[in-house]
């Protein structure tokens, strides 16, 4: 009967234990499904904020942004890439990329030509690609693609867009100034705001003699003769405040020692956000115009000098005249007197032929004054 007792009674220890043991189980169980759903709540909710970066990050760039799987499917887009191409939001909820390619080939130049190289890229499948899309409205679009891999297998492409119309514009126009000034006429020199030559066309070559490797990065003090080398201080001081220079006429030294007259309009430079970096100059040859004015002046000096002379000579003559003439004329009116009624015709005839040359005297000397 005591045996009895015993067993039972170790039955109910180990029953116990058994009991105590699966509590403690349980509750490290309950404790551990506690710490992990914590954790997956943290890892969920730090997904969720990456995702919401990563959709802020996609909708803050300024390129258009579409993602396409393996299967020819959209996945995700950004708002740049819908107003870019301009796409309905009917097209947008398929979410299909052939119905997005069709719509956007119609705002394309070549249609087909945009569609048939979207096959080549699908059929070979390349790591990234570059192209330049012109479209109907004049704008340029640049593409570029990337396979997206996740794990090291291709999950689909990434494409991204980005209109580059003001900046193709701003280059072409960059591109005809060049041809300007490398087909000008006139010197176009650039420098810093040290006085440091940056720029130099060919008519710099042709003016003055140096190559542009000769004076780029050098000082333009090495044009200024020596008794204009302040010139240079005045000009830089006017462009630092933002003045022009306009048509200032001085004088220049050439390569080979030549003094050139020369006409310089010098403007500031204005970099992106309208701070002065440096200074734009045109130099244009004036020494035919100098000789022709220096000229001039000799020319007009030597018929003052002819004109002060003449009157001299013509206040000489018409004084040398006087006396002689009021001789003369004296002497035609005594012969009047004395003759009247008794000259024939002829006499008559010669004597006023006298007195007409003897008024024509008069009239000129008093011209002559």
């Amino acid at each position: 009967m005591a045996k009895r007792k015993d067993e039972e009674e170790a039955l109910r220890s180990v029953a116990l234990q058994n009991a105590q043991s699966i509590f403690l189980a349980r509750q490290r169980a309950e404790e551990e499904l506690i710490r992990t759903k914590e954790a997956l709540e943290v890892k969920t909710h730090e997904l969720t904020r990456s995702l919401a970066r990563m959709r802020a990050t996609l909708e803050a760039t300024t390129d258009g942004i579409l993602v396409t799987n393996s299967h020819g499917q959209v996945t995700d887009y950004n708002a740049q890439f819908v107003t870019i191409w301009q796409l309905p939001r009917e097209v947008l909820d398929t979410r299909e990329h052939l119905p997005l390619l069709t719509v956007m080939s119609q705002y394309c130049k070549e249609p087909s030509q945009f569609l048939t190289r979207i096959d080549d890229i699908n059929a070979s499948s390349p790591l990234d690609t570059y192209d330049l899309l012109e479209c109907t409205d004049s704008r340029v679009v640049e593409r570029f693609s990337r396979i997206q891999f996740v794990e090291d297998r291709n999950v689909g492409r990434v494409w991204s867009f980005r209109d580059i119309t003001e900046r193709r514009q701003a280059e072409v126009a960059s591109l005809r100034l060049a041809a300007i000034v490398e087909s000008s006429d006139d010197a176009i020199v650039s420098k810093s705001l040290d006085g440091v030559v940056t720029s130099w066309n060919a008519a710099a070559e042709r003016l003055f003699g140096y190559r542009a490797e000769e004076m780029i990065g050098q000082p333009i003090l090495r044009l200024l003769p020596e008794d204009r080398q302040d010139e240079e201080r005045m000009i830089l001081g006017r462009l630092k405040r933002g003045e022009c220079v306009d048509h200032f006429e001085t004088v220049r030294r050439t390569k080979d020692g030549r003094l050139l007259d020369v006409s310089v309009t010098i403007s500031p430079l204005r970099d992106g956000r309208g701070v002065i970096i440096g200074a734009s100059k045109i130099a244009h040859d004036i020494t035919v115009r100098k000789q022709a004015e220096d000229a001039r002046a000799r020319l007009l000096v030597e018929v003052q000098r002819s004109n002060e002379e003449f009157q001299q000579f013509a206040h000489i003559v018409s004084h040398d005249l006087s006396e002689p003439l009021r001789t003369i004329t004296s002497f035609l009116q005594l012969l009047n007197r004395r003759l009247q009624g008794t000259l024939d015709a002829k006499a008559a005839e010669y004597l006023a032929f006298v007195e007409e040359g003897a008024q024509r005297l008069r009239h000129l000397g008093t011209e002559i004054k």
